[in-house]
Parts: structure tokens; sequence; C-alpha cells
């Protein structure tokens, strides 16, 4: 489990207003909630790094997606904006509950696709009281109850793969916890990070980069257990100057060159014994013919 670092937090004012459905009212009870499951440990291919370290040239505010006042708007498909996709989960996960929260588990399947929940049970996006369009998943309680807001899975697609991302957690409650899981083009889970949310921080943003770097970070769902949900937004991702993974065609192409050499230096040595076999034995012109006069 990574601490969230002092240094990463931002924006410490709640920024939703009085009817924030990622702020629990004033003697509200917390929602039901049991110890959260987790996807697996972190491979320790995915790093957490300082937001201001990222390079990355592509920004997504969801400023092209209507959204509005709490509870905001609901969606039941696939959103879309600056080339990013959003749904509940990937194709191939399969999704329970933990209480009033999302719980996903399993690979994706390859391509990378993304899967829609039940209807009032997928996406809700909300305008803040600064303008910002925030996207959250919405748990299994539905929209538009408040406790269904932001206690749901939410998937990104990336348009391209990628090596380093970063976003804004905003509603933060403390005492929960949020669960990153970042896949492959093939579905299969690069890594999987688990931070706790800290009492007070209310707005945080949090970067990620392949340690390697490798470009090959296709899409990435997040899951949480915080009392009252949360919401992201404000998305920025990029590539690392290095080559990305070689696909399956390539490392082929490669061994079939390196095969077909092989074979072709095999006969030509067969074929050079072959010829210096022949030119030791061959008998003379001359020998066994008459003899001159």
């Amino acid at each position: 489990m990574i601490a969230l670092c002092g240094g990463l937090l931002a924006f410490t004012s709640p920024a939703l207003g009085a009817d924030d459905p990622f702020r629990l009212p004033p003697g509200a009870s917390l929602p039901r909630s049991e110890p959260q499951v987790f996807s697996g440990p972190s491979t320790g291919l995915i790093q957490q790094v300082d937001p201001s370290a990222l390079t990355g040239t592509h920004f997504v505010t969801l400023d092209d997606v209507p959204g509005g006042s709490s509870p905001g708007t609901n969606y039941d498909e696939i959103v879309t904006s600056g080339g990013m996709g959003f749904a509940e989960r990937f194709l191939g996960q399969t999704l329970s509950y933990n209480g009033v929260f999302d719980v996903l588990s399993g690979a994706g399947s390859g391509p990378l696709t993304l899967q829609v929940g039940a209807p009032g049970q997928n996406v809700d996006v909300l305008t803040d009281i600064f303008a910002n369009n925030v996207i959250s998943g919405l748990g299994p309680l539905g929209y538009p109850v408040l406790d269904a807001i932001g206690e749901g899975a939410l998937a990104m697609l990336f348009p391209f793969r990628i090596s380093q991302v970063g976003f804004d957690v905003f509603g933060i409650d403390g005492g929960g916890s949020l669960t990153i899981t970042f896949f492959r083009r093939d579905g299969s889970r690069i890594d999987v990070i688990t931070l706790p949310t800290v009492a007070g921080a209310d707005t945080i943003r949090l970067a990620f980069e392949r340690v390697d770097p490798i470009n090959d970070i296709a899409g990435l769902t997040i899951e949480n257990d915080d009392p009252a949900g949360l919401g992201y937004g404000n998305i920025q991702f990029g590539t690392s100057p290095v080559r990305s993974v070689p696909t399956l065609s390539v490392w082929a192409v490669a061994l079939l060159v390196v095969v077909l050499s092989l074979i072709a230096a095999v006969r030509l040595r067969a074929g050079l014994q072959s010829v210096t076999h022949q030119a030791g034995t061959r008998p003379s012109p001359l020998r066994g013919s008459a003899p001159l006069r």
C-alpha cells in the first residue's frame, strides 16, 4: 500500500457545494461497507509520481460532456471526451458489490473494450462550483440516489497506449481506500495500486508512471470505498520517448528472419562441403587414356 504524500494534496476546500453527493451530510450514517477485497498486490511495474513530473501533453477536462449541479447527469452509455472513453468496467471483468460500493475482479478481454453498467448504475457527470466537470461511477443504489454517485467503479480507455497518467480525485472524506488497476491492450493487468483516502484531503491530484518506461497502458479502472464516494477529472496522459512494446507480429517476423538465416547458412555450408569432396575424388582426365605416340 502506498501512502498518499502530503506534497500531492491540492484544492483543500470543498468544491461541490452544500448538495455535494461526494460529501456526507451532518449526522448521516456511513454507507454500508465491509473490508474491501482488492484485486491483487502491486507488481512494481507502475509507480506513483509527483504530478508536476508528468510530461504528457494530452488533457481531458470533460468540458465537452453535459454535466449539471447535483445529482449531475446520468449516462447509461459509454461517455467519450478528448479521445478517451469512460464506462463502468472492461469487457471480461466481473462486477460484485461491497455494501453500496462496486467491486471489480478478473482481467479484461482483448482487445480492451469498455462495458457499460446496468441502467442508472453506469457513470455520472457533475459540474462543481468552479465549473469543473467531475465523472464518477454509479453504485448499486442507482442514479439519482446520492449514496450511488461516486460509489461505483469507473473504467477509462485511452486513445493510444501510454506510459503516464494523472487525474484529480474529488470528494475525499477519508477512512477508505482507492484502487487503480492498469491494463494492457490485450486485457492483461500491468499493476494494481491501492491508496488510503485521508480525512481532510477533500481533493487531491494523483499521478502514475510506468517504471520501465514502456508505452503499454491502454486503460485503467478505479474502485473506492471512501464513505461518500469519489469523483475524477482533469486527466493528463502521454507517452515516454521510447518505443512501444513490439507486437506479436513484429516478434514473429524477427524470429522468421533468424530461422531463415540459419537455414541458409546450413545449406551454404553443406554445399561447400559437397564441392570440396567432389574436387578431391574426381578422376584425372588423362588417367587411363592411350599413351602418347
